[in-house]
């Protein structure tokens, strides 16, 4: 779970408004904010700042959820660019699998 702050000052009051209503379809009513929010899924933008005490992330922008076709779309891309990269290099080997000892015969010694 990431958090994120709107603030609903004057200034940012309309800004708000407007992020709550398009990412999580808010109607205005603050009296049920929490069972309009609570559970909803968004997309943000986030990036990492340094707070005085190390790195955080912190949510930049708050959007509506992206349709799963945008996830394809960016997986093909990648796969692309992948294939792409690693055209020509030879194929590593698979891992060697390690041998496993066979189980004791006797039930009061253990094996390892």
């Amino acid at each position: 779970m990431t958090d994120a702050y709107l603030y609903l000052s004057e200034k940012a009051f309309e800004r708000t408004l407007k992020t709550l209503s398009e990412a999580f379809g808010f109607d205005g009513d603050f009296d049920t904010i929490s069972r309009q929010l609570v559970g909803k899924r968004c997309s943000i933008v986030a990036e990492e700042e340094d707070d005085g005490f190390g790195l955080k992330v912190r949510v930049r922008w708050i959007n509506p959820e992206q349709p799963k076709t945008a996830d394809k779309a960016f997986l093909a891309m990648l796969t692309g660019r992948a294939r792409s990269l690693l055209q020509g290099q030879p194929k590593a080997a698979p891992p060697a699998v390690p041998s496993v000892a066979p189980a004791a015969d006797d039930d009061d010694e253990i094996p390892f």
